[in-house]
């Protein structure tokens, strides 16, 4: 082999070739050691944002980079002439094996972190490319080039793995670390010390120990409508065991804020069916009530990291923020009540996405390429503890292939997919009680079986319902089914006349495929006509997309106060807020 790698060495161009492999490399791939850091300590995960579990996890990826490039298969003396492992000489005298037992033995750690961890699609893509561009030099009959990229393949990917894993935690606890909010003067203030003895309460805990705290306890987040608070919904649930959340009584959102959209019956029923929610307390005071709290047992209220105000002007969290039981989130962004309002009112459509029609678009659309669209599809897939993975997120395109997959799911929920599936479609615009009702009804019926959700694209429900519909796009819809504890998976970009080619594309056997009330066009269901079953009346059959935006417009003059008193109490907001940060918060 030295003799070989002697002789390649003086090709005429070998060297600038090689230069430019390393050129290439450091550009596009990943060269830090993830075994090691500067100092010669072993590479671990921030203890303080990654649990054990998480830590033997990388630990395994490690073990796994260090078998496939510096043991047996890769290379016994990495660095040395003559190092060389089991999987450079099966290349070498079996060209056609070789580069597939390179690619199955590099594709095995990636599919160890993709169990372990949020790997997005960029980043996996961007891991099977390190494999993919080992494998393009090693076709030309060049070993010493290909013996010098073969050893370092997996190591390579364990470090960008790594980097990833540590950004994520970096932003976790820049932006998304529960804040405390009070001083310790106001820790001293009698009120906070009467309250504290009667209520047994310890003062917010110490930066090392906060999340093991927060997951001791139940927490209350105070919400008025579900649809617009699901990610501080699901941030709230990552923090405790259980969390408990306040619905306001129409009659004080009226006073406060403005008149509701959905009343109180319809917001607990969809606050009931986020699955990051134990339980909806219905009634809960606009201005938040230590006393309130602690009849429920809740430790922390949390709420993003904005201001909400009463009637007066008043910071509606005042109280509890005074006595240190008040915990910050980062506010994600969501789409708001006010906005969805607004768009009924002006009747626009500036919202709206393209329609995704070939794998090509897919790559290209904004929903798929780019990272912070991805990650929220991660979080709002997770389960019911909103740190573990949980359902599926499929696209449709038009081609004979599969749906491709953008959320693996769970392994529980993928196993449950395969064995078997109803399919129920539409556009869930305005996510509300009656694709509530329709979905809990469909996940009794379907028994054992996952529930798979098609939703239109915008342009589809446009064109077969007009005017400016629908008012959520794709991308907000399919968060607002995916927090839905009834779903298992979703397709977007599903087609509007339901056919057996399409179903096959799901991975699993389709049971049964349901439709709602609402009329469909003949022959939307005429290809598995055998399969349809019906949802039938419930209690919430009466509210679809259009009675929930005629009662905005029924009410107009009343919403257009609304947004008006939006922008006056905006500035009020954002004064609190900025003397807030001014000096009193503590904690992080």
């Amino acid at each position: 082999m030295a003799q070989i790698q002697e002789q390649l060495e003086n090709i005429p161009g070998y060297d600038i070739a090689m230069d430019k492999f390393n050129e290439v490399a450091g550009e596009k791939f990943n060269t830090m050691d993830p075994f090691e850091d500067e100092n010669g300590k072993r590479r671990k995960l921030n203890p303080e944002v990654y649990s054990k579990k998480e830590q033997q996890a990388w630990r395994k990826i490690q073990r796994q980079a260090w078998i496939d490039d510096k043991c047996f298969l890769g290379s016994c003396g990495v660095g040395m002439d003559c190092g060389i492992g089991l999987a450079p000489v099966a290349c070498f005298f079996i060209p056609a094996l070789g580069p597939l037992m390179m690619y199955v033995i590099h594709a095995r750690l990636i599919s160890i972190a993709e169990k372990q961890f949020f790997i997005n699609h960029q980043l996996e893509a961007k891991l099977h490319s390190n494999i993919i561009f080992d494998l393009l030099i090693s076709l030309p009959p060049v070993i010493g080039g290909f013996l010098t990229w073969l050893n370092g393949c997996s190591t390579r990917n364990a470090g960008m793995i790594y980097k990833h894993l540590e950004r994520l935690a970096a932003e976790k606890q820049n932006n998304e670390r529960p804040q405390y909010v009070g001083t310790s003067e106001q820790q001293q203030h009698p009120l906070y010390q009467n309250y504290a003895r009667s209520q047994n309460y310890n003062p917010p805990p110490q930066k090392k120990s906060i999340f093991k705290k927060a997951t001791e306890d139940p927490i209350q987040v105070s919400s008025q409508q579900q649809s617009g608070h699901a990610g501080a919904m699901l941030q709230a649930r990552q923090l405790g065991k259980e969390l408990y959340v306040g619905v306001h009584s129409d009659e004080d959102i009226l006073h406060n804020k403005g008149p509701v959209v959905m009343n109180l019956e319809e917001r607990l029923t969809a606050v009931e069916a986020c699955k990051w929610s134990t339980k909806a307390i219905p009634n809960a005071p606009y201005v938040t009530d230590p006393e309130f709290m602690a009849k429920y047992d809740c430790k922390y209220v949390v709420h993003g990291d904005d201001i909400t105000t009463d009637a007066n002007g008043e910071d509606c969290y005042k109280g509890v923020k005074e006595l240190g039981l008040f915990v910050v989130v980062k506010r994600t962004p969501n789409i708001s009540t006010t906005d969805l309002v607004g768009r009924m009112l002006l009747m626009s459509k500036s919202h709206h996405f393209k329609p995704i029609a070939s794998l090509l678009t897919a790559l290209e659309h904004p929903l798929f390429s780019n990272e912070d669209a991805l990650k929220r599809f991660e979080m709002y897939a997770s389960d019911v503890t909103g740190n573990a993975k949980g359902s599926a997120v499929f696209v449709q395109v038009d081609s004979e292939d599969g749906v491709r997959t953008i959320v693996e799911p769970s392994t529980a929920v993928k196993d449950k997919i395969s064995k078997g599936y109803v399919y129920v479609d539409g556009a869930f615009d305005l996510f509300h009680p009656g694709h509530i009702e329709a979905l809990r009804r469909v996940k009794e019926s379907a028994g054992d079986s996952a529930v798979v959700v098609g939703i239109h694209d915008d342009k589809t429900i446009n064109i077969h319902k007009g005017m400016n519909y629908p008012v959520m796009n794709l991308f907000e819809r399919s968060l607002c089914v995916l927090q839905c504890r009834y779903v298992d998976a979703v397709v977007l970009g599903a087609p509007w006349r339901v056919t057996r080619e399409f179903l096959k594309k799901v991975p699993g056997e389709v049971m049964a495929v349901y439709h709602g009330p609402a009329e469909f066009e003949k022959g939307s269901y005429d290809g598995v006509s055998d399969l349809v079953k019906e949802i039938g009346p419930h209690k919430f059959d009466n509210i679809n997309t259009a009675f929930i935006v005629n009662r905005v417009l029924d009410n107009k003059k009343a919403y257009e106060e609304r947004q008006r008193r939006k922008g006056w109490k905006a500035e009020i907001e954002q004064k609190l807020r900025a003397d807030e940060q001014k000096g009193t918060k503590v904690g992080y």
